[in-house]
């Protein structure tokens, strides 16, 4: 559209682009700051209809007030998520001695047997392919 555009009389120099620029950064840092400072000072102009925002006032919280809030809110699950985090080997213990607990030695039997099988299966396949080639 031919009406719309404009041609410079004069070119614009650097610094005439470097105070724009700073102008806009001050213009938009104003308008920062008086948002800001709408919500910290309750001004409801901003809202959605459901009231104002609200800023939660911030405090210390010591240890001694963490435990007073009572962090142990459901005690008897504390023991499985102990074991849970505790590491695998007690899982597996447990899983295994909830399995069959008078035959714990039978199990560790069991799965050295089992991975013994597995290291000769692997050692047999490599003997095939060794072949095959």
């Amino acid at each position: 559209d031919p009406t719309r555009t404009t041609t410079a009389t004069e070119p614009i120099t650097q610094e005439a682009i470097n105070n724009l620029i700073a102008q806009r950064v001050a213009e938009a840092i104003s308008e920062y700051e008086t948002q800001r400072n709408s919500v910290f000072n309750r001004d409801t102009s901003n809202t959605t209809g459901t009231g104002p925002r609200t800023v939660r006032p911030t405090r210390e919280c010591t240890y001694k007030d963490y435990l007073n809030c009572g962090p142990k809110m459901f005690p008897e699950e504390s023991v499985e998520i102990e074991r849970y985090v505790g590491g695998l080997p007690e899982m597996i213990w447990g899983n295994v001695m909830s399995y069959e607990p008078k035959s714990m030695q039978k199990a560790i039997e069991s799965a050295n047997d089992q991975m013994d099988q597995k290291l000769l299966g692997i050692v047999d396949r490599q003997a095939d392919n060794k072949k095959k080639v």
